[in-house]
């Protein structure tokens, strides 16, 4: 049964460890990277300061920044103050004029609208869903496809809002559908809408740059464009009181920019401007550009952002990595004039590793601190499409961390044009060394396991400089974790598959090309899951009772964690929480939301608990600090006095205590191992560690009054 909101797991999002690039500190390393970004402004704190709101299509993730009036600071606790059944597509906009934007998003039956009902902190209320509009005389669904954005603007100037969409079946012309609220009380409170016209402005879009003003697609000897995959905005470009329009085409590298030649209640194109803006650099995607209006210089001038509309890499014809255009509003007070900056907005301020992020922390160069090693997707350079390791180096302390950039291009990986690396570190080959294993997508599209065997005992150089190939057979989107399972000194497998099953093989020793076995298919009862694809699976101790917790994360950007997870006895199954992220906002806590595509990692970044760490498919990664209570640990205050001599033993190994106690013994999984006799109970035990294999146990001794205290035992023969 899945737990909400309970102990011992709490996590809290943080921004407080700083990382270097080339170019000097990241102010917003830690916000997760952006891909397809919608930009939206709210006042999320009740400041009276509009704040920034982005929701990346590629994820269905809000991402939420706070303006201190001359930048913008990552805020994730609001992230989760927005309905969580958000997808596609976002707009935010006043539409009953009390000063707060209202949200007006996708849903299965085109729009639906949730009002900003903000008191003490921001919330919404669903209003409508879906919202209607009267057409030939009938109330229907104002349709809206999911590939859309809708214009939602006041088109006419009566001081309500109205919404623009391109024709939902037939696509190529733009609909007018007026908010009537002002018409029928004089007020802005109301959502009652009525079809105007078919055609607004009088064209029709027939291919990419080629369109029909006053005529149809067919007086031109074409057709009208495809239905679907448009994008949509509507502004008052020279300021004389009717909308120009600007629209994208998910087949198309520019936008078309229609100057309004009529009134604001009856717009008229004539012609298509193509390179906008027509000075310097103008707007130009690979696929499906699409643009918003807002002011985000602080300079009280709305600025154009733009980026593709995707809901993922199609082609894999974009570099994520740069996919945050700006285009500064520098015009005059009587007309707006747009000018390129930059092509990596915000995104230069955050880790940001292209797409599908996949960290790793380990000790590279073994002076005690983990240093941060990530994969990723890829990205696009010069017509070709791969990953490569990007290593960050730990240039502080074991508890006070702080990273720079040391190599872009980790073990010259980009030499072998691979894409979708993951990367593992665990001792593969029972050495005593830890190796860097990882998967891959070749470019022929086969995933397969790869590795470099490691020379150091502390640290990591690797034996050569070509990977080698490992024999363990994956889908595309399977996602596996090495580690020691069974404490044979060998990586095992915890394997996420792509369907959302969770399978665990064993590594039964030997060279390469090794050999793994299949010991469950289907690890704390964790199968085949429509809602639950795109498994990822971590095996750490997160909560300071050195004992292995399972976390998995899967397309519902949920973490779950599992207690006692290679259980499969009825008795004793397997316990499941879900993760509580803690936003800092009062007593709220909520189960965590990463979007789809992501994955997770832990960080032993201090001498603390360990942080979890989520790579965002938008690229990037989210820092979680762990705010549990530690369940169990060395306690030199008990009366208890547990000690285990010798530690490490190959022998007889003696328990002892100042007082009569019995005791347990577990393996790093939680599973119990050996028990104290029944005969009675004694203040000194000598137990065979010869029956033992290789590996770290945890004894657990308990006196009569029910003190406990628990010591780490180590066995090596």
């Amino acid at each position: 049964m899945e737990v909400w909101g309970q102990d011992p797991f709490k996590f809290r999002p943080t921004t407080s460890i700083p990382v270097s690039n080339e170019s000097g500190l990241l102010p917003l390393a830690w916000a997760g990277g952006l891909n397809a970004a919608q930009y939206n402004t709210l006042d999320l704190n009740g400041d009276g300061v509009m704040d920034l709101v982005i929701y990346d299509r590629t994820t269905d993730k809000i991402n939420t920044y706070l303006s201190d009036g001359s930048q913008y600071l990552y805020s994730p606790q609001f992230e989760y103050l927005f309905p969580k059944e958000l997808n596609s597509w976002i707009v935010l906009a006043d539409y009953n004029c009390d000063g707060k934007k209202d949200l007006f998003a996708n849903t299965t039956f085109g729009v639906k609208v949730y009002k900003n009902v903000f008191e003490d902190q921001l919330e919404f209320e669903l209003q409508v869903d879906p919202l209607m509009t009267e057409s030939n005389f009938l109330s229907v669904n104002l349709q809206v496809s999911a590939s859309d954005i809708p214009a939602v603007s006041d088109i006419d100037g009566d001081g309500d809002l109205d919404v623009l969409i391109f024709n939902f079946a037939a696509g190529g012309s733009v609909e007018y559908h007026q908010n009537q609220s002002m018409e029928l009380d004089g007020t802005c409170d109301n959502l009652i809408f009525k079809q105007v016209t078919t055609s607004w402005g009088n064209f029709q879009e027939c291919d990419c740059g080629v369109y029909a003003f006053g005529e149809t697609c067919q007086d031109l000897g074409g057709r009208q464009a495809h239905s679907g995959g448009k994008s949509l905005l509507a502004f008052d470009e020279d300021f004389d009181g009717d909308m120009e329009l600007i629209f994208g085409d998910e087949f198309c590298n520019n936008i078309a920019f229609l100057r309004n030649q009529g009134a604001p209640d009856n717009a008229s194109f004539t012609n298509a401007i193509l390179d906008y803006p027509q000075v310097g650099t103008p707007i130009d995607f690979f696929i499906f550009p699409a643009l918003y209006l807002e002011d985000v210089t602080f300079d009280g001038r709305k600025d154009i952002l733009a980026s593709p509309n995707l809901f993922e890499n199609l082609g894999r014809l974009v570099n994520f990595k740069s996919s945050s255009h700006l285009y500064v509003n520098n015009g005059e007070p009587d007309v707006e004039s747009f000018n390129f900056q930059q092509d990596n907005w915000l995104q230069a301020d955050m880790l940001d590793f292209g797409e599908g992020a996949a960290p790793l922390f380990f000790d590279f160069d073994g002076d005690g601190d983990q240093d941060l090693l990530a994969g990723s997707r890829g990205n696009q350079q010069s017509g070709v499409f791969f990953a490569t390791f990007e290593l960050f180096e730990n240039i502080g302390s074991e508890s006070t961390p702080a990273f720079q950039v040391l190599d872009r291009d980790f073990l010259n990986l980009s030499s072998e044009i691979l894409q979708t690396l993951k990367p593992s570190y665990a001792d593969l080959d029972g050495d005593g060394r830890r190796d860097l294993i990882f998967s891959a997508a070749a470019s022929n599209g086969q995933t397969k396991v790869y590795y470099f065997l490691n020379e150091n005992t502390i640290g990591f150089s690797p034996q050569s400089n070509v990977p080698m190939v490992l024999d363990f057979v994956l889908q595309a989107g399977d996602h596996p974790v090495f580690k020691d399972l069974n404490g044979d000194g060998r990586a095992d497998v915890l394997l996420g598959k792509r369907t959302g099953r969770l399978e665990y093989w064993t590594n039964d020793g030997g060279t390469a090309p090794f050999s793994f076995q299949l010991n469950n298919a289907s690890v704390a009862g964790i199968v085949d899951d429509s809602f639950r694809r795109e498994l990822v699976p971590l095996a750490a101790d997160l909560n300071g009772d050195e004992i292995l917790e399972l976390a998995t994360l899967d397309a519902t950007g949920v973490v779950r964690i599992y207690k006692n997870f290679l259980s499969t006895s009825d008795t004793d199954p397997p316990e499941e929480f879900s993760l509580v992220i803690e936003p800092t906002m009062g007593a709220l806590t909520l189960p965590s939301r990463w979007g789809r595509g992501a994955t997770l990692t832990h960080a032993v970044l201090s001498n603390d608990l360990p942080y979890i760490v989520i790579g965002s498919n938008q690229g990037g990664l989210f820092l979680l600090e762990n705010n549990s209570d530690p369940l169990v640990g060395p306690n030199p205050g008990s009366v208890l006095g547990l000690k285990l001599l010798p530690n490490p033993s190959s022998d007889l190994v003696e328990f002892r205590a100042n007082q009569s106690f019995d005791w347990r013994m577990y393996n790093t999984l939680g599973q119990l191992v050996r028990s104290a006799p029944s005969s009675g109970l004694s203040n000194r035990y000598v137990f065979d560690g010869r029956s033992l294999k290789n590996g770290v146990y945890l004894i657990r001794g308990t006196n009569t009054s029910g003190v406990s205290e628990t010591k780490r035992l180590i066995i090596l023969h």
